[in-house]
């Protein structure tokens, strides 16, 4: 067998794929992109969702003292308000002093008579709602 041996200066011609070869590499290109992109969607993506909403239950009541030890499954925020329910009455208003051990938390009663077992609930939109509103 004979080489051709290339000799300085000498250009070497271009090889250019046949026609099949380029079609296949296309569309194996276009499917690629269409998986590297993933699917459109017209829904914006959901980055946060709401706050969660501060829960829990008044374990202990002090009528003397006006204040109330609440269990907490998130601490509130010393100063924060909460409305106390029975069921689905409105009760009082308590708001959460810097006193709190994990999972609990005192609470001074700002109004209404809270009983243990009453649940309370931080209302971070400032409804202002009291008592005699309610009634």
């Amino acid at each position: 067998m004979i080489r051709h041996v290339q000799h300085i200066g000498e250009r070497t011609p271009i090889r250019r794929p046949s026609p099949p070869i380029r079609a296949t590499s296309l569309g194996l290109a276009i499917l690629l992109a269409g998986l590297l992109t993933g699917c459109a969607t017209t829904k914006a993506p959901v980055l946060f969702s709401a706050a969660p909403r501060l829960t829990g239950e008044i374990v202990r009541v002090n009528d003397r003292a006006r204040y109330v030890v609440a269990e907490c499954s998130v601490l509130p925020s010393p100063g924060e308000e909460a409305t106390v329910m029975r069921g689905d009455q409105f009760v009082g208003r308590i708001r959460f002093s810097s006193q709190m051990r994990p999972p609990f938390a005192v609470a001074d009663i700002l109004e209404g008579e809270p009983l243990a077992g009453d649940r309370w609930r931080v209302d971070r939109e400032g409804s202002g709602t009291s008592l005699e509103q309610k009634l």
